[in-house]
């Protein structure tokens, strides 16, 4: 294998660094040209092939004693998704084949032809594009090459570029592509196209291109003029990192064509169902029909269709389905699940109907019942606060039915919050709303206020106090003789009780109105709305809570 490796690494190589210097790419067809270069060439209109499954196999260069010499990429699921990003929209899709370590200090940075030769040479997949990732090329002049031909089941990386288009459009010289710039090889490009089939990257739909370093402005748009409109998007051209993102539909059937064609990549294509999935259709509504299709999956191979008991399954073919409720289906889970020939599995799951509500109570643990009839008790001038859970939902919204008197409330993630101020008899009624594509599940809660700690109709009556925890010696006796005055304060007597303590004070959203990090029992409230509050002190290890009227 190392033989066969070496015979077309050597053939191109040896004047290669001589010609090369400051690129972002090392790839040149000159000194790299294409190997038996398949005839085929590439109109505007060429639309993506079938399906296929690309194994990549990652060398990681380490030190030689064996400890890392950067921080070691997820070769496992993140350098796959971040390709096939870029190139599952053209019906290719990658599969990690396996990763391994080359612990060699010298392999660190690659600056000749015989370093990338025998890093080449050290650990190499025949089933596989092999992935060389390492600290440096040509002295940092590349972020990333293929070296020896093109196509090629090698290319490396510099471990600085891993995460930009450089990891693509690598791959896409791999894979046959050439620059959009390209002249080397077949010459030049006319501006007007007209030698489009036998000039440049020999594919029609890449208009001609000068090489776009520098020509491109932050927007994206090409600079230079004179009588070019390139691609400034393309990821085979030399555009700014931050436009390249597309291939073009003739660059698509070039990658099918040369990977399906060209004996060197005979291998690397995936029949075992390694990039096998299934369509996602997250929800499915009463009486409603959706497909369920499987991608990257032999068409010809044998696949067993199961589902959860709620489900009905109507064949369309061998990797597709269509899936219905039962018509005894209520809200609730259920699954469908492809069984390939070779024994891979593929579920998808999806929530069935309107959501579902399986618990509706407040945060202190009680219990809702619901109606607009049926009356929860709950104490004025206390923050009241749901906690709900659902399945199903994709959006939560209350809203205020009817009240008696006015009522503060406010919508905290899918949670209702709210303050009944009057005296006991005051009631609001709120509307839960579970809402998802099938359609809305609702709920009506009546809450009705209650006095339970005491005290008269009036905020502002003297005998109105802090409610207060179970208190210990030297907090407890903060109250608020008269709410309606400016300062929070306690009796001068046991003042000092307060040892630098932090008071915090609170609106009913939770929001910080005023902090107090040297307490003594004194809190100016002269800039602060009317309302209801919480106040939180914290004495040494004591910490408590008051509810405090601002008038």
């Amino acid at each position: 294998m190392k033989t066969k490796i070496t015979n077309f690494f050597i053939i191109f190589i040896l004047l290669y660094f001589n010609s090369i210097s400051g690129q972002n790419c090392g790839t040149t067809m000159s000194n790299s040209p294409t190997i038996d270069n398949l005839a085929t060439q590439f109109p505007r209109s060429s639309g993506v092939g079938d399906q296929i499954c690309i194994n990549v196999f990652f060398h990681i260069v380490r030190n030689s004693n064996g400890t890392n010499a950067f921080s070691t990429p997820n070769a496992d699921n993140v350098i796959i998704d971040y390709l096939n990003v870029y190139y599952k929209s053209h019906n290719i899709k990658f599969n990690n084949l396996g990763v391994d370590f080359i612990n060699n200090s010298n392999y660190l940075s690659l600056n000749t032809a015989q370093s990338f030769e025998d890093l080449g040479s050290e650990k190499y997949n025949n089933d596989a594009v092999n992935f060389y990732i390492t600290k440096s090329l040509n002295s940092g002049a590349w972020k990333g090459v293929v070296i020896g031909g093109i196509p090629n089941k090698r290319l490396f990386v510099d471990i600085d570029y891993l995460y930009e288009s450089t990891t693509a459009h690598e791959m896409g010289h791999a894979l046959g592509l050439f620059h959009t710039h390209e002249t080397e090889r077949f010459g030049a490009e006319n501006i007007d196209g007209s030698n489009c089939f036998t000039a440049g990257d020999k594919i029609c739909d890449t208009p001609a291109d000068p090489n776009l370093i520098n020509k491109v402005d932050p927007a994206c748009l090409y600079t230079w003029g004179n009588g070019y409109n390139p691609l400034t998007d393309n990821i085979m051209s030399y555009s700014r990192e931050s436009c390249k993102n597309s291939f073009t539909n003739g660059q698509s059937a070039k990658l099918h064509n040369t990977i399906t064609n060209h004996y060197i990549l005979n291998d690397i294509i995936n029949t075992s169902n390694a990039c096998a999935e299934i369509s996602d259709i997250d929800r499915l509504c009463t009486s409603e029909q959706k497909t369920i299709n499987l991608s990257y999956v032999n068409s010809s191979s044998s696949t067993s269709w199961s589902s959860s008991s709620n489900v009905q399954i109507i064949p369309n073919n061998n990797n597709s389905v269509t899936v219905v409720p039962v018509s005894s289906a209520t809200p609730g889970n259920g699954w469908v699940k492809a069984t390939l020939y070779n024994g891979v599995t593929l579920q998808e799951n999806f929530w069935i109907g309107n959501a579902k509500l399986t618990s509706a109570k407040l945060d202190n643990g009680q219990y809702l019942a619901h109606g607009s009839n049926t009356i929860n008790k709950v104490c004025k001038f206390e923050q009241i606060k749901t906690d709900i859970s659902f399945n199903g939902a994709d959006s939560v919204t209350w809203s205020l039915v009817n009240s008696s008197h006015t009522t503060s409330w406010s919508q905290s993630g899918n949670n209702l919050s709210f303050y009944l101020w009057a005296a006991p008899n005051h009631t609001a009624t709120f509307k839960l709303s579970l809402n998802n594509e099938c359609g809305t599940f609702t709920r009506y809660y009546t809450f009705e206020s209650e006095n339970c700690s005491g005290g008269g109709n009036d905020p502002c009556d003297p005998i109105m106090e802090v409610a207060q925890n179970p208190v210990d010696t030297d907090i407890e006796i903060i109250n608020i003789p008269a709410p309606c005055d400016s300062v929070i304060s306690k009796p001068a007597s046991v003042e000092n009780s307060f040892n630098n303590a932090t008071a915090t004070l609170y609106d009913i959203s939770g929001n910080t109105i005023v902090n107090n990090t040297s307490f003594h029992g004194k809190m100016n409230v002269d800039n602060v709305k009317p309302g209801l509050y919480l106040l939180i002190v914290k004495n040494n290890d004591i910490i408590k809570n008051f509810r405090v009227v601002v008038k």
